[in-house]
């Protein structure tokens, strides 16, 4: 998405498609998934193996995520009055 937006910020107008003149956003995010979906910009991104690559490593090194369900862990692994109280305010 930040090369998408990097593009909206070159055009002269951030909300206006200047390829279309149909398309007006509310702000240039939207611009930038118009030209991207509209415009086939997306394509040409996904073309570049470089950016695609970058793209894969930035994703991969992210800490995953575990969904635990409803269960909170501060009641079960922290016994702990402290962690108790801290973990119970965000499991209320």
């Amino acid at each position: 998405m930040s090369e998408l937006l990097d593009h909206v910020t070159t055009l002269p107008d951030q909300l206006n498609c200047n390829q279309c003149n149909a398309y007006r956003g509310e702000k240039p995010q939207n611009l930038a998934k118009h030209i991207a979906l509209v415009h086939s910009m997306l394509d040409l991104f996904l073309q570049n193996h470089n950016l695609v690559q970058a793209k894969r490593k930035e994703v991969m090194a992210r800490p995953k995520k575990i969904v635990i369900g409803d269960t909170c862990p501060g009641k079960i692994i922290h016994h702990s009055f402290l962690f108790t109280k801290v973990f119970s305010l965000y499991c209320i």
